[in-house]
């Protein structure tokens, strides 16, 4: 056992002994209470401000594992003759990478209480160029404004980002580009994303290469994304090549749907080809990005993957998806395949009808009426008059079993109930092919040849009264079946 317990700090304190607290740092042994012994030593000799203390502590930033408190004592002291020793273990730490216990953040504040300007540069590396944890940049920060290092906007802006201050970093503009773009290499996700999103809200250019450099080494799929909606807002057709090479390489459904997106924002043709390859393996987001593209090289792929697809499948959203691009695109092309739609599939036929429209396509009555009638709007194909009844028959071999018209029911009993109002509106106008249509419907394979008015008219001793009330049986017929 020792002769004697270890020193009583608190009582050398209380005492102001210098002298027996110095020598207290030599304390002997490795374990926790002899490092508590050196420690609170340092801690009193700081808290009396005897400048004795000054070299005993200046000696302790060369070894031992209490250099970390002496670095904290002699900012308290403040005595210049510890600015150079503190510099050079600065330099040192930086130069060796070394982030011991805090170390960059305690010597930043220790040199900033002595006043000492030759810290500045060694601490703007810090900020812009070393991988800080949060507590380290706003120390840091904090010694460089004591420092009164920034005087411009740019260094104001760099002390923002390294205090996290995105909103004040925002308000600085394109002078605040220097600091957020270093931000991007910092480990930290949320300084990676908020440099982000403030970079794609600046929009400038210089941006571009740092964000696309972060493009590709990037792995955390949330601030990928924040990458690619900020190069999309820039614009910089510098973009697409990286980003097209992404949507090839990455496997997160969301992530390539935002690219996706993003590349159809710029508008580039480059895009079409790998969307289209991402749209024919079944990718919805492809195929909206089609539409947005508005190339018409997509129309013929895009019908063929909707011919692939089976009504009786579960895949709305996909077709939806195509009769949303065709309607993006807008070229004639897509006038077939969008008819096909609406005679195929109940659930896209509004839609469908939409982008028919907007095509173009209805340059007469009838074709505004097929596109009412798939709009389940009954009073305005009847308001079309005899102009509907084609329309009408052309829906009458269409079979679905959906409440798809609201209030009217499925699709044949719309057909009965807008002819039945037709002919009870201006019946003399329907001419003898429609009525010939109307008596086909159930048997195509009966041809009743008429003339194109039936007034005053008499054919093989039927007149048109008779096939007008024929015509009225049979829809009768038709809609006691439906």
């Amino acid at each position: 056992m020792p002769l004697f317990g270890p020193p009583n700090i608190e009582k050398m304190k209380t005492k102001r002994d210098v002298k027996g607290l110095i020598k207290a740092l030599k304390h002997q042994g490795s374990g926790y209470p002899d490092q508590q012994v050196r420690r609170k030593a340092i801690d009193a000799l700081a808290e009396i401000g005897d400048v004795r203390a000054v070299e005993p502590l200046i000696e302790m930033l060369k070894s031992g594992s209490e250099w970390y408190h002496a670095i904290i004592a002699l900012g308290k002291l403040r005595e210049p003759r510890a600015a150079e020793p503190l510099l050079d273990k600065l330099n040192n730490a930086i130069q060796e990478s070394r982030e011991e216990f805090n170390s960059y953040s305690q010597l930043a504040e220790a040199l900033a209480q002595l006043g000492e300007a030759r810290a500045v540069e060694p601490l703007v590396e810090l900020l812009n160029n070393y991988d800080l944890g949060r507590g380290d940049r706003e120390r840091i920060a904090d010694a460089l404004e004591k420092l009164g290092w920034a005087t411009d906007d740019t260094k104001r802006a760099t002390l923002a980002v390294a205090r996290m201050d995105w909103k004040l970093a925002a308000e600085f503009g394109k002078e605040a580009l220097p600091p957020l773009i270093a931000a991007l290499k910092n480990s930290d996700r949320d300084v990676q994303k908020n440099a982000t999103l403030i970079l794609g809200q600046i929009g400038d250019p210089l941006a571009v290469e740092p964000l696309i450099e972060a493009l590709q080494k990037q792995g955390d799929t949330h601030v990928l994304e924040d990458i690619v909606r900020a190069l999309s807002h820039i614009g910089d057709l510098r973009a697409v090549d990286p980003l097209i090479e992404a949507l090839s390489q990455r496997r997160e459904y969301w992530v390539k749907r935002t690219i996706a997106d993003a590349l159809a924002e710029f508008g580039d043709v480059r895009a079409v080809e790998p969307l289209l390859k991402d749209a024919i393996e079944g990718y919805q987001y492809g195929i909206a990005a089609l539409g947005k593209l508005g190339d018409p090289r997509a129309i013929e792929p895009l019908s063929a993957i909707f011919k692939q697809l089976d009504p009786r499948m579960p895949n709305l959203d996909e077709r939806m998806a195509i009769v949303h691009a065709f309607g993006d695109i807008g070229d004639p092309r897509a006038v077939a395949t969008l008819l096909e739609m609406i005679k195929g599939d109940v659930r896209v036929r509004a839609t469908a009808a939409d982008a028919l429209e907007g095509i173009g396509w209805p340059t007469d009555d009838r074709k505004r009426a097929f596109l009412a009638i798939a709009r389940g709007q009954l009073q305005q194909v009847v308001d079309l008059g005899p102009a509907a009844v084609k329309a009408l028959v052309d829906f009458s071999g269409i079979e679905d079993d959906s409440a798809f018209f609201s209030g009217i029911g499925n699709t044949a009993i719309l057909v009965v109930k807008g002819l039945e109002m037709i002919f009870e509106r201006e019946s003399s106008a329907i001419s003898g092919d429609d009525l010939r249509l109307i008596l086909n419907m159930s048997n195509p394979s009966y041809q009743i040849v008429i003339p194109d008015t039936c007034s005053e008219v008499r054919f093989e001793k039927i007149d048109c009264s008779h096939l007008r009330q024929l015509a009225r049986q049979e829809l009768i017929r038709r809609r006691e079946e439906a």
